[in-house]
């Protein structure tokens, strides 16, 4: 008996016999076992009554209510207005300050200015010269 012979009589490991080899191995996909349940999807889905009941609605109505009583109580534009008004006098500068700040800006700049003209026209020595040459 060749080695190749008594192999193949061995039982494998993890492997079933043949005789039980075909309970073990169905195949679901081309059995009819799973397709009983697709029709009865749209039995068994319920839907909520309709109505106004509705959480859209019910958001809906409250903001509309919301909007109507703040049209209602809000302040009017004149009061409003004043508040503004108010408001921008307390922000903006006075002429003077705003002239005090535009000049010092200028000095500064012009200072600047000034200390890039004499940087950019730095050039080196033509000659090198050494301090102690001895």
């Amino acid at each position: 008996m060749s080695l190749r012979a008594f192999s193949r009589a061995l039982p494998r490991a993890g492997v079933a016999p043949a005789s039980r080899r075909c309970l073990i191995q169905t195949r679901l996909a081309s059995s009819d076992s799973h397709h009983d349940h697709h029709d009865s999807h749209a039995e068994q889905e319920v839907y909520p009554a309709e109505g106004f009941s509705l959480a859209f609605w019910r958001r809906t109505i409250v903001i509309v209510g919301a909007a109507a009583a703040f049209y209602q109580f809000a302040p009017s534009s004149e009061s409003t207005a004043e508040k503004i008004n108010a408001l921008t006098e307390a922000l903006t500068l006075s002429p003077e300050r705003t002239k005090k700040i535009s000049d010092q800006h200028l000095l500064l700049a012009k200072q600047q200015a000034d200390s890039r003209i004499l940087t950019d026209g730095a050039t080196m020595p033509v000659m090198r010269r050494l301090r102690n040459p001895g």
